[in-house]
Formats: C-alpha cells, sequence, structure tokens
C-alpha cells in the first residue's frame, strides 16, 4: 500500500468546508455496526510495517501488552464502508484500511457530531518489534501513543481530523524520523523527546499546532526539526535543559524572542552551546502567532 496517492478521494472538500458523509447524531440509532478483529504473534519478524488508512471515527494507537505482533478491533458503519484487514507475511506488512465505499452518500454530518458516532479502530503494537506505521486520516480524532514501542519510523497525513501524538514514555530503538502533514488540522504532539528520533517535521496547511519538545532526550548531539504552517496558531514548549536554535522565515506571523539571543538570522537558546541535547528547529509561517513556553526539565 502506497501513501504515494490517497485512496480517500473525499478528503480535500472534508478540509475545506469540515463536511464529511456519514449520518447526522439523531439517525445513530437506525445504524449497523460490524465489529472485526484480528492478532498475530510474532514469529522471527526483524521488524514490520504498519499502513492503516481511517476514513471518518475514531483512532487509537498504542503498545501492546499481550505479547501478540499486533492486535486490531474495528467497529464501522456496514452502509457506508467496506474494510479491509490483510498481513503480508512474506513482506510483513500490515495494512487496515477503511475507504468509503462509492454509491453509499445518502446521508451526511458535519464535525461537531463525531463524538456521537460508534466508528473506531483501535491498534496495538509490539513494544519489541521494530515497526514502521503510517497512517493516513479523512475526518478522525486520533490517539495515538508511541511510548515504549521500537518505533523505526512514522509517516502521518492528516485531513479534518483532532489528532494527539503522544510519546509517554522513551521508545526502545533509535527512530529515524517522525514525518505529519495536515490540511484544516488541530495537532498536538507531546513529549517528543521520548520519541528519539534523529528527524522530526511538520508541515500544514491551516490550523493549531502545539509541539511541547519535552522528555529525556536518549538521543544526543542535534536534532532536526522542521515546521512549515500557512494559516493558524503554533506553540512551541522545550525544557529548560535543552539547547534550541530557531531559524524562522515568517510573513505576518508574529514571533517573540525572549529567551533568546540572535546570531545572524538564528535565534539560540543561551544555554544552547553547552547543552547536551540540542534542537535545530526550522520554522516557515505565513500568518498567525507563534508562542514559545519555557518548562522546567
Amino acid at each position: 500500500m502506497s501513501f504515494g496517492r490517497s485512496r480517500l478521494p473525499w478528503i480535500a472538500p472534508a478540509v475545506l468546508g469540515l463536511a464529511c458523509v456519514v449520518s447526522d447524531a439523531s439517525a445513530q440509532s437506525d445504524r449497523v455496526y460490524r465489529t472485526v478483529s484480528s492478532s498475530r504473534q510474532p514469529l522471527g519478524e526483524r521488524d514490520f510495517t504498519v499502513e492503516a488508512r481511517f476514513a471518518l471515527g475514531h483512532f487509537n494507537l498504542t503498545r501492546d501488552q499481550s505479547g501478540a505482533l499486533y492486535r486490531t478491533t474495528l467497529l464501522y458503519d456496514e452502509a457506508l464502508f467496506e474494510p479491509e484487514q490483510t498481513y503480508d507475511s512474506h513482506n510483513r506488512v500490515l495494512t487496515v484500511d477503511l475507504t468509503h465505499e462509492e454509491g453509499r452518500r445518502s446521508r451526511n454530518i458535519n464535525l461537531r457530531n463525531l463524538r456521537d458516532l460508534r466508528q473506531r479502530l483501535d491498534i496495538a503494537l509490539s513494544p519489541s518489534v521494530p515497526a514502521r506505521v503510517n497512517l493516513e486520516f479523512g475526518v478522525v480524532r486520533a490517539d495515538i501513543d508511541f511510548g515504549g514501542m521500537s518505533l523505526i519510523r512514522s509517516d502521518i497525513k492528516i485531513g479534518a481530523s483532532e489528532v494527539v501524538v503522544r510519546f509517554s514514555r522513551p521508545t526502545i530503538a533509535p527512530c529515524e524520523r517522525l514525518h505529519v502533514t495536515m490540511g484544516a488540522a488541530e495537532f498536538s504532539a507531546e513529549q517528543l523527546g521520548n520519541s528519539n528520533c534523529a528527524e522530526l517535521s511538520f508541515e500544514g496547511a491551516a490550523g493549531a499546532l502545539a509541539l511541547d519538545f519535552s522528555g529525556e532526550w536518549q538521543h544526543e548531539g542535534k536534532t532536526a526539526a522542521r515546521v512549515k504552517l500557512g494559516f493558524g496558531t503554533l506553540k512551541l514548549q522545550f525544557p529548560s535543559h535543552l539547547g534550541v536554535a530557531i531559524s524562522i522565515k515568517r510573513f505576518l506571523a508574529s514571533f517573540d524572542g525572549s529567551g533568546f539571543v540572535k546570531r545572524g538570522d538564528t535565534y539560540y537558546s543561551r544555554n544552547y552551546d553547552s547543552a547536551t541535547a540540542q534542537l535545530d528547529l526550522d520554522i516557515n509561517a505565513v500568518l498567525g502567532d507563534i508562542e514559545v513556553v519555557w518548562v522546567p526539565r
């Protein structure tokens, strides 16, 4: 399953109009839901890949504590969606796909009624088998916790969604990158210092973006991070022990450089040169506010 071409063509109008295909809250009692579950025990996999596309509903991802390679549970509306769940043992790829069925667009809902929808996808992954995790969301409320996992890398594509990615505890293995692209979304990342990622990248057309860089910062030396935001707000939270260098390009976007020393075109925290862990952050923002918060370690 390639993420180069989306199989959710209706995401674009959902992003622009915050409208989506599903029944309104008053018709919830008329819906027929089905549940499908799957799991697999490890069979010597050195690593594996997760490819999950979820069009609409509530999404949850966390580490598995049962010894399984993965466990999935999908509750879906059979009138609007046709699920796909497969595991390719040769290529070690788990695919979970809930794509909207053409011709089943008889009902409408706006994003406000998402809380009343029962449709959901829960995924639990082995903490000990290194994983590449690729996720694509349409209109979704998602809670993703990579804490304690062996995350190799993750690419996340977001439509008109509310998404939280957290690293509640340090990851086990070095992570190559975390890359997030979003449309008109609300996105927050928590305890990125526990991610052990060498590269962090966040791109958004519009919305609210909050990045918390607290954590243990096992990855010593420099970590590269990039933020590109069109219209919206950006909140950055840094622990006081982290050395931070910010290179910023902005147009009609406010930025308060308090706590930084400017050298050339770059803002450096006062402890940057002496810090064990350093974050080099490149920001490109068009319109909105950029807020910086320093917190004790």
